[in-house]
């Protein structure tokens, strides 16, 4: 095979990546249910929380998520970090597990990582899927911007 044959299949793989991978996007609502807090020092804090929220995508599905995780908050660097573990479903009962983990510089906004970690139905082909999404709080809710390519 030629090097001129080889670089065509390469990029002929490329463009059908490009060409068929698809936007998906997912808005999500939070709600902080349940914080339980310990003051570390004066610098630190740990926060544990559990969360509800709903959600939509650009598939036009749509469903609801119940979450628990933990932030540990550095106050003279208005910083955290986020792990939190999600179980969700959608209006067809289709069920997965996601992660949320994130590392910010600013407390009330950040982007981070989601990773599907099991699914049932349509959610079966996302294992291992990582995407990236933009958060932002206000009050006791979250706001949650996440785009997959699939």
């Amino acid at each position: 095979m030629s090097m001129k044959q080889i670089v065509s299949i390469i990029l002929f793989f490329l463009i059908n990546q490009f060409l068929f991978s698809k936007d998906w996007n997912i808005n999500m609502y939070f709600k902080l249910e349940d914080t339980r807090k310990i003051i570390v020092n004066q610098n630190e804090d740990y926060v544990q929380f559990y969360a509800t929220a709903n959600w939509e995508d650009s598939f036009g599905d749509y469903g609801i998520l119940d979450c628990m995780g933990n932030m540990v908050v550095i106050k003279n660097n208005p910083g955290s970090s986020l792990y939190a573990l999600c179980n969700g479903k959608n209006q067809n009962k289709d069920k997965f597990i996601v992660k949320f983990e994130r590392s910010s510089d600013d407390i009330d906004s950040g982007i981070g990582y989601s990773t599907f970690l099991n699914g049932t139905g349509k959610y079966k082909d996302y294992l291992g899927l990582k995407c990236p999404y933009a958060v932002k709080f206000f009050e006791d809710r979250t706001f949650f911007k996440k785009k997959c390519k699939l």
